[in-house]
């Protein structure tokens, strides 16, 4: 029989430093647990709720044990391009407890690359989604672009949530296992446009999105190293 998601929970131990493995499987608890919320009969009976049992934990690493997964700002799309460059709060760093994600050159990156997505979607093919095809193809590259316009956000949002964990040594190691997951949707976003017909999209724009893909893929491996050694070791410099 198939463990049941919250069993995942009694199993870990909130008594000790955890290291990276020791989020990832707290997550995958997480994952787990919400897919079974959305798929279930009815709202959960009082004092069934597992995960609400280690709500002072969670709070602890700055969640809300009821929607673990929001951050503080999640990413929207509006009309207006926002801009890579993180803000510049006097007397506050990105590290410091209370920086908004703002201030965090990747988010912002990845915030920008999820808009400049959602924008070459929708106004190079507007009204794309509203329609049936017959033709195979036409199907494929509607599939495609839907799987661009979902996955887009995946990086900035998990980027938000590490952002909420912290930099001290202990809430890095959760940090770090979230902008894995944000390295691993760019893996994705690489594997989705290589199904993208070159017919559909002018070269330029489509070496442009390429670039900006695989540039911010390289800017996350880069930071997750910054994390690891510089925080996850115990040290920190201005």
């Amino acid at each position: 029989m198939d463990e049941r998601p919250e069993d995942a929970f009694k199993r870990m131990n909130f008594q000790k430093a955890w290291e990276e493995k020791d989020w990832e499987r707290f997550f995958d608890a997480q994952d787990r647990l919400a897919r079974g919320r959305r798929v279930g009969a009815g709202p959960a009976r009082e004092g069934v709720d597992p995960s609400l049992a280690f709500g002072r934990v969670l709070r602890r690493f700055g969640m809300d044990p009821d929607n673990p997964d929001v951050p503080p700002q999640p990413f929207a799309y509006s009309r207006l391009e926002p801009s890579e460059e993180p803000l510049n709060l006097p007397g506050i760093k990105f590290w410091q407890p209370g920086a908004d994600q703002e201030t965090l050159p990747i988010y912002c990156q990845a915030k920008c690359y999820a808009w400049r997505i959602a924008w070459l979607v929708e106004s190079r093919f507007p009204g794309l989604f509203n329609r049936r095809y017959k033709s195979r193809a036409h199907r494929e590259f509607q599939k495609a672009m839907e799987d661009l316009m979902r996955e887009a956000p995946e990086a900035p949002r998990q980027i938000a949530a590490g952002h909420r964990l912290g930099y001290d040594p202990h809430g890095v190691k959760g940090n770090i296992v979230r902008c894995r997951r944000a390295l691993e949707s760019t893996d994705r976003l690489v594997g989705i446009l290589s199904r993208v017909s070159r017919a559909r999209l002018p070269a330029a724009e489509y070496e442009k999105i390429w670039r900006d893909t695989t540039r911010l893929r390289t800017a996350l491996i880069d930071w997750i190293d910054l994390l690891r050694h510089r925080f996850a070791g115990g040290g920190r410099s201005a």
